[in-house]
């Protein structure tokens, strides 16, 4: 079965939902480097939106060249722009956002555990 994009999209939204509530108690983390996998799929995550906010302008901007969209308060140029523009600068701020985590990634990969293991504890 294939998904829709907005489908993708919002497995995406609800599997950093599900991130966000993992981690928000004490024992989501038993070392270090858990710390930073999960840092590094943030990395992959925010590396890949810019282009996926890419395709969507495109696909936008493809739609409006055949003259069939509308806006329902009849300023059609004015959206289009202002959705462009906002998905230019999401792009933009993301990629602010990929080169900083990927420092996180990077300063997190020298860390280790040094303190007792105890049972369940992977690393």
């Amino acid at each position: 079965m294939t998904r829709t994009p907005s489908e993708i999209a919002d497995t995406a939204a609800e599997a950093i939902r599900e991130l966000n509530h993992r981690t928000l108690v004490g024992d989501a983390f038993a070392y270090p480097s858990q710390v930073y996998d999960t840092v590094g799929g943030v990395n992959d995550l925010l590396a890949s939106l810019p282009q996926a906010l890419e395709q969507l302008r495109s696909h936008l901007a493809r739609m409006a060249a055949t003259g069939n969209v509308k806006a329902d308060d009849g300023d059609t140029d004015g959206r289009l722009a202002g959705a462009d523009l906002a998905l230019t600068d999401t792009a933009a701020a993301l990629g602010q956002a990929h080169a900083a985590i990927a420092r996180a990634h990077g300063a997190l990969s020298l860390l280790s555990w040094t303190g007792p293991t105890t049972e369940g504890r992977e690393g």
